[in-house]
């Protein structure tokens, strides 16, 4: 259960002590992105190679889509809303969790994949 609070926090997946994300907000509308380039803790690279986030974008369509299919189904068949405004509101969930997606995808990807062991000058250890 650590792994699951330190990865919900944001913090370093190697020593679980460092933050992952520049900005230490959860939600922040605006700097959701920026990423530390290493831990400040243990100096583990939070980037292990070029292009290893893009698998993180099946990891958000995995968060999304169910959040926007229960907010369509619970308006279309809980309030009896037509069809254009359960496609709205689920349109709108997408983007309003759009911060919260991101964030979280890239964690699930970084522990799942990410290499946790460097030396100080940030070159991996074989």
């Amino acid at each position: 259960m650590n792994k699951v609070t330190s990865m919900v926090q944001g913090k370093c997946p190697h020593c679980q002590q460092g933050d992952v994300f520049a900005h230490k907000q959860f939600y922040h509308p605006t700097k959701f992105s920026k990423m530390n380039e290493t831990c400040d803790h243990c100096h583990t690279s939070f980037f292990p190679e070029p292009g290893f986030y893009t698998g993180a974008m099946y990891v958000s369509y995995a968060l999304a889509i169910p959040i926007a299919f229960l907010v369509a189904m619970g308006l279309s068949y809980g309030f009896g809303a037509s069809d254009e405004v359960s496609l709205g509101a689920m349109m709108m969930s997408i983007l309003l969790m759009t911060p919260i997606n991101f964030r979280l995808s890239r964690l699930i990807w970084l522990y799942l994949f990410g290499k946790t062991k460097t030396n100080q000058s940030n070159k991996y250890i074989s």
